[in-house]
């Protein structure tokens, strides 16, 4: 299984591979929901009852952004801001067990700043210079990009000259409105459900959580509290919480190995006559006959800080795990190669380019889940603007329960709502 773990993992994680899976699952849900008359809406239930091994995994990921050669300094803080920031978010973990448990990113001494000690930083997080020939040349090849005009003011300053071809990236400006950050999102207009949309109506619920009101009235215009948060989303963020789920499970899967573990002490502390004749050299150990399980997973933990940040070598790295978790220390051997591709779809996820909406996608479910009450107007309202941003692409929501700490993930949420 170590043999044979890196090609699965490099199949069975691809970004084509993860979307595929669902869709084939959400086919076969609605197959068995037209033939039974009821299937589950979601496609996967993931649990992330631990916090511990949650902020583990944050631990290792920040420090492998910090650590790895493979990006730039500007890079590695971007990184580092959105692991650091948009994780405990949503997974509601505690500021202060963050703050002690992620390491501080500082950068290195000069590597970057060498022509310019003083670059200026824009808003995604790279580095300008005071020249501008990089700007020029990227007005040339791309017009649209960068530009802050509005419509209006194009309009206004066009000669009228009909040997003049317009922009065709200008256009792309309205086709997404802005998000806000307050209820204003139920005030959009939507002409298919009906001509006026009526304002939100707060209405007290009642001991029971009921959505109807004494006259049996249904209060869909209303807000109520949820424990719920709805993750509207595209490929990126899916394929990403997959991963990330994935890494969760198996440390969870070695953390709870601690049967494992004490077996392998006792049997590599056993008298051997082949030692003692000579035959045979004693081997490296790890832990020691004193350790006891609570123990255990500590220094698991500083063996893969050590591994990400390259204190010591795979072989070594890959030999303790075998020997003290036989069953499934093999799934972390590929941990390096999937933080990896974390960081990847993190750069993606951050990214304040005007054709890349994934960064759109976030600002607006953080901008929902500072709200403890939403109404279904709201929800709908956000799938619409979540739809304008995929376009073309698959559209996924992912629901977090924060009172059971599972996740309901799902694609092509027609059904929703």
């Amino acid at each position: 299984m170590g043999i044979l773990v890196k090609q699965t993992d490099k199949r069975q994680l691809s970004a084509k591979h993860l979307v595929d899976v669902i869709k084939t699952k959400h086919e076969e849900q609605r197959r068995e929901r037209s033939l039974k008359g009821s299937a589950p809406r979601h496609q996967f239930q993931w649990s992330f009852s631990d916090k511990d091994v949650t902020l583990d995994l944050l631990r290792l990921m920040a420090l492998y952004a910090i650590h790895n050669s493979q990006h730039s300094n500007t890079e590695k803080e971007r990184i580092w801001d959105f692991f650091v920031d948009f994780i405990p978010t949503f997974f509601d973990l505690d500021d202060a067990a963050v703050q002690e448990r992620v390491p501080k990113f500082q950068l290195d001494s000069g590597e970057e700043d060498a022509d310019d000690p003083t670059p200026l930083e824009l808003t995604n997080g790279r580095s300008r210079r005071n020249g501008r020939r990089g700007d020029l040349l990227r007005g040339v090849l791309d017009p649209g990009r960068n530009t802050n005009k509005s419509r209006a003011s194009k309009e206004g300053s066009a000669s009228g000259s009909k040997e003049t071809t317009p922009d065709v990236a200008s256009g792309n400006e309205d086709e997404t409105p802005e998000i806000n950050d307050d209820h204003a999102s139920s005030d959009l207009s939507n002409e298919r459900w009906m001509p006026t949309i009526p304002k939100p109506t707060i209405l007290k619920s009642g001991e029971d959580g009921d959505l109807l009101t004494a006259d049996n009235e249904l209060k869909a215009d209303g807000y109520f509290p949820r424990p719920w948060y709805n993750f509207f989303c595209n490929q990126s963020i899916f394929v990403f919480f997959s991963i990330f789920h994935t890494l969760y499970q198996r440390l969870r899967e070695v953390k709870e190995s601690e049967q494992s573990v004490t077996e392998s002490i006792a049997r590599m502390h056993r008298v051997r006559p082949a030692h003692e004749v000579g035959l045979t050299e004693s081997p490296k150990l790890y832990f020691e006959s004193s350790d006891t399980p609570d123990t255990y997973w500590p220094k698991t933990m500083d063996l893969i800080e050590e591994y990400i940040v390259g204190d010591i070598d795979e072989a070594r790295y890959q030999e303790v795990l075998r020997h003290f978790y036989l069953a499934k220390g093999w799934k972390l051997y590929t941990i390096q190669d999937l933080i990896r591709t974390l960081c990847r779809l993190s750069l993606t996820c951050s990214s304040v380019d005007g054709k890349e909406k994934t960064y759109d996608l976030i600002k607006q479910f953080l901008a929902s889940r500072e709200r403890e009450e939403t109404s279904y107007q709201t929800e709908i309202s956000a799938r619409k603007f979540a739809e304008k941003c995929v376009k073309d692409g698959e559209l996924f929501v992912i629901c977090w329960v924060c009172t059971s700490s599972l996740m309901y993930c799902s694609v092509d949420c027609d059904s929703l709502y």
